[in-house]
């Protein structure tokens, strides 16, 4: 049978071609992205780093004509989210600006007319769907959380398709303590050699792939400074216009949304309490935030700043969300998968 062929706009750092790998686990490889596009070039070096065989394009979408790419049967992109975040005050917001990426993507969908189609944005993305052109009658609009689909997340995507119906749940028990205790600490401890997410479904591919914790990059920890921690809890516990939120943040629960730009004295950082550690509070490693959207624990993240690998890590789509609407595709198309 013919490999079903993706396209990746706004690819980031893989997300959705992550998703790909987990929807074809035990199953022949039927899905396969071909090309995946996306304008900055950090971006595409880490989807490169692990999605080789992908023919990847740095350049701005909107200088692209769908006819300049090969032909698809799903074409999935994560249009840039910030201009419609609550995160982002609304007298800096750029609707016009966001639209144009996003009527970019609708542009794609109607001139290259792929079997399947998705888009995902952030959660307050359905009040400008009146502002999208080109979108098709058969569009579906609906609000996926991850740690109802294995990803130990609170995080909320708005998801636009043309699949059936929102994909089945698949929740997880995970919690950000589980993703916590099975990383080691550098230098002390040794990893468990078990992804910290998804030991009992994924097997190989999410194996480690380390031998020693020595192997095991952007996992350092860093404390939080004591003249810092008023401050932080002064925002997330007593903030009466956005509500509080935890302060450390509890291990037993899923974690919190991970963000691209969190101020380290900020109330969005997600800080916890380390009982491995001699200080009492820290924040999150890159490699544990980067387990927690859902990422393998081996996945490469080039060596090109910690700033730089926070806003890929932070604007990704988690990749079993992603596995999940890929499951609903294949089951919309009656594959026999087994």
């Amino acid at each position: 049978m013919n490999k079903i062929r993706i396209g990746d706009l706004y690819c980031g750092m893989g997300g959705w071609a992550t998703g790909t790998k987990l929807s074809n686990h035990h199953h022949y490889e039927s899905l396969k992205t071909i090309w995946a596009v996306d304008v900055w070039d950090k971006a595409i070096d880490t989807y490169k780093a692990n999605h080789d065989s992908v023919h990847t394009y740095t350049t701005d979408i909107l200088d692209l004509h769908p006819s300049d790419m090969e032909p698809v049967d799903i074409l999935v992109g994560s249009p840039p989210c910030p201009e419609f975040s609550n995160a982002k005050q609304a007298q800096e917001r750029d609707i016009e600006k966001g639209m144009e990426l996003v009527n970019k993507f609708f542009e794609f969908v109607d001139y290259i007319k792929p079997r399947f189609w998705a888009m995902e944005n952030v959660r307050t993305f359905k009040r400008y769907m009146k502002y999208i052109k080109l979108l098709p009658e058969d569009t579906q609009m609906f609000i996926m959380r991850g740690n109802d689909y294995l990803t130990p997340q609170r995080r909320y995507r708005c998801i636009l398709t043309n699949i059936s119906k929102i994909p089945d749940k698949r929740p997880t028990k995970r919690t950000l303590g589980d993703v916590i205790s099975t990383l080691p600490v550098p230098g002390k401890t040794e990893p468990p050699f078990f992804n910290p997410i998804y030991i009992d479904r994924l097997g190989d591919y999410y194996s480690p792939k380390i031998n020693d914790s020595k192997n095991l990059t952007h996992h350092d920890l860093y404390p939080v400074k004591e003249k810092h921690l008023d401050k932080i809890y002064r925002k997330k516990m007593k903030n009466p216009n956005a509500g509080c939120v935890p302060c450390p943040d509890p291990l037993d629960r899923p974690a919190r949304t991970i963000c691209a730009k969190p101020s380290t004295t900020g109330r969005e950082v997600i800080i916890i309490k380390d009982e491995r550690l001699e200080y009492p509070y820290r924040y999150l490693s890159l490699r544990e935030q980067a387990c927690l959207q859902g990422f393998p624990v081996g996945y490469i993240l080039p060596l090109q700043g910690k700033t730089v690998n926070q806003i890929l890590i932070g604007n990704a789509f988690p990749p079993p969300m992603a596995a999940s609407l890929f499951e609903q595709m294949k089951e919309d198309m009656k594959i026999d998968m087994k």
